[in-house]
């Protein structure tokens, strides 16, 4: 697909001029917003693909694949919430390393479960009682029609060829009235004044606000049960069921969609040459110092440290450890550093804890206190605290 030749997935507009093109893209990204409907895509160049995995906070992030076990632990309370005993046949898009395949099992061992997975690496139940493991992506699919009483569609439709196609798809495989989670990541989070990551990854397809992911659902013939938003403004998570009958579109060109989208993806690109630029400030007049006088441990070994290192000039010398509850079961160091677990924290004694995390922040932080962490800083408050323009240092008080 030719950014040059691109047609939005939700209404054919033509899409022929790009907003954004992000850094280290291999994939050569070009970001579009469609003028009549505001739905953000990206557009790609031919390249050769590969599964080599890195923790970068440019668009060549990827293949590290543990986004998916992230997000089922913050949906998780929704799905417990419903009704699955009469449910017996149950669809898991893009099932990953199985999270919430193994929750189901535990739950509703009665449920046979179609895994759709097209990395075969990460998949160990394919032999699992109960499962049915189909390599591939949903698109390439044969799936049976009207079969499944439960859809699970977290973190995927994002990377569809066409999102459309996908919820057509997944439509006709599901019995009427049957529900489907979505979840996928929101775009409206690039308007944080603290954005240090590149939102455009070469990953990604489409980049959804809630109102045109919502728009989509409804033309494929959804109703939307239990919209979830205001607790983590990084995602947007939608309980929607299958209606019978498949609604009229909705009218495109009505609203001002396309150009908040291209206004916020404008400040989008100046806020992260912006901060990026802070960074080397962050490190220089504050981390560095507070290393000198403090044993400093990192909690976050992802993408916001990968820009501290990168355009922060952070050196293994500037950290005592480094933690990460997730990445350290899948990478072993990164920049050559080690990544720990979290527990080693209580072994090393840290006097100082920052957190390097998203949505997670929070909790991150009251975890470290509640292991002895007498001080946590968050990285949000940090980069609040360096100025645009070079003062006189202020050093960490502690």
């Amino acid at each position: 697909m030719s950014p040059t030749s691109l047609s939005c997935d939700a209404c054919a507009t033509p899409l022929t001029s790009a907003f954004y093109s992000p850094l280290h893209s291999r994939r050569g990204v070009a970001v579009f917003v469609c003028s009549q409907c505001g739905l953000t895509q990206s557009g790609f160049q031919p390249y050769a693909r590969d599964r080599r995995q890195t923790l970068s906070a440019d668009a060549d992030w990827g293949n590290v694949r543990h986004g998916k076990g992230l997000r089922f632990e913050a949906v998780c309370g929704l799905v417990e919430g419903l009704d699955l005993s009469r449910v017996t046949d149950i669809l898991d898009v893009g099932s990953n390393r199985g999270d919430f395949l193994r929750w189901v099992q535990q739950r509703h061992p009665h449920a046979a479960i179609w895994a759709v997975e097209p990395d075969e690496r990460i998949v160990d139940y394919r032999h699992s009682p109960g499962v049915n493991y189909r390599k591939g992506k949903l698109e390439d699919s044969d799936l049976p029609q009207e079969k499944f009483g439960f859809v699970y569609n977290c973190q995927t439709l994002e990377h569809s060829n066409s999102a459309v196609a996908m919820l057509q798809t997944i439509w006709r495989a599901m019995r009427p009235g049957a529900l489907m989670l979505l979840d996928v990541p929101n775009i409206s989070s690039i308007g944080h004044s603290d954005i240090v990551e590149e939102f455009f990854i070469d990953k990604h397809v489409f980049h959804f606000d809630p109102s045109s992911l919502r728009r989509l659902v409804e033309a494929a013939g959804f109703e939307i049960v239990s919209p979830r938003g205001g607790e983590d403004p990084f995602n947007i998570t939608l309980l929607a069921r299958k209606i019978e009958m498949m609604p009229e579109p909705s009218g495109y060109g009505q609203g001002t969609l396309p150009l908040d989208n291209a206004a916020l993806i404008r400040a989008y690109a100046d806020t992260l040459h912006r901060n990026r630029e802070r960074l080397a400030r962050l490190v220089e007049t504050k981390l560095r110092p507070l290393a000198k006088r403090q044993r400093v441990a990192y909690w976050g070994a992802g993408r916001i440290f990968d820009a501290l290192v990168k355009y922060g000039g952070l050196t293994s010398s500037d950290l005592h450890l480094l933690v990460d509850k997730y990445l350290a079961g899948l990478m072993p160091e990164t920049h050559g550093i080690p990544i720990q677990r979290p527990e080693t924290l209580r072994l090393h004694e840290p006097q100082v804890v920052i957190v390097l995390a998203r949505s997670g922040e929070s909790a991150i932080a009251s975890r470290a206190y509640a292991m002895g962490i007498r001080h946590v800083l968050k990285f949000s408050e940090l980069l609040e605290q360096v100025t645009d323009i070079a003062v006189t240092p202020a050093a960490i008080d502690l």
